[in-house]
């Protein structure tokens, strides 16, 4: 950590669950960062940062579907909106994964797995929205 000290840093710390994480790894308070430094840290609980010592905290919004399905149509289709003919599927799918997952499958591919994920969900997405449910 001494090394850290003479030179600027970049720190990306994701998804950190622990305030103590947070004062081990970046020392606030201890001078274990080079003035100039950044820190981000990506955390779904805000007392991680406030109990973490962060001076500045920044909410990102949830992107609108109009945002959300221009990412997915450039990701999957390497455009900014969907192919034709895959309109529907396309806004279903930003929809119920908030995600590209089918990139250069066929129309017919897409209902599949969108239909398959509808019957038995993604594990990952079940555990995340498990995680958002508890939180409430």
């Amino acid at each position: 950590m001494r090394r850290l000290r003479c030179i600027k840093a970049f720190v990306v710390l994701d998804s950190l669950n622990s305030s103590k994480l947070l004062e081990n790894l970046i020392g606030v308070g201890c001078g274990w960062l080079r003035g100039g430094s950044t820190v981000i840290v990506t955390t779904r609980n805000r007392d991680v940062l406030m109990r973490g010592g962060v001076d500045e905290i920044y909410e990102v919004r949830k992107m609108n579907i109009q945002y959300s399905l221009r990412l997915f149509s450039l990701n999957a289709f390497d455009k900014p909106q969907p192919k034709q003919g895959f309109d529907k599927v396309s806004r279903r799918a930003v929809v119920y994964a908030k995600g590209s997952f089918i990139h250069s499958k066929s129309k017919e591919e897409w209902d599949r797995a969108l239909a398959k994920l509808m019957e038995v969900p993604n594990a990952e997405i079940q555990r995340v929205l498990r995680l958002s449910y508890d939180k409430l």
